[in-house]
């Protein structure tokens, strides 16, 4: 899966999705999402294959455990398997949610 492919499927989720960060202040609830780290994995000399470590964050005022439901499934719809951990920022007065995993073949 590229990385358009991944945000084209978190805009079915039908809230602000970004790469990275938004360039205006957004309200929540939001997406953010990036590559933390990219792996090229080699054979004769060249990159057989790519993987990019991903971190997904999922911010709400509200703790929305439904919406977070619907969003895993999402994710396991497409074989992703993820680890999950969960904030509480004092000063934004908002939850956050993360969600890390590992994708192939990232372009």
């Amino acid at each position: 899966m590229s990385l358009a492919e991944l945000h084209q499927l978190l805009l079915t989720l039908e809230i602000p999705v970004a790469y990275d960060h938004f360039k205006t202040e957004q309200k929540p609830p939001f997406i953010a999402y990036r590559v933390l780290r990219e792996d090229f994995n080699t054979a004769d000399s060249k990159t057989a294959f790519r993987t990019a470590n991903i971190e997904l964050s999922y911010c709400s005022d509200l703790r929305n455990i439904p919406f977070e439901r619907r969003l895993e499934q999402l994710l396991e719809s497409r074989l992703i398997t993820f680890d999950k951990a969960f904030l509480y920022l004092d000063k934004q007065e908002m939850y956050q949610v993360n969600y890390y995993f590992c994708m192939l073949g990232v372009d």
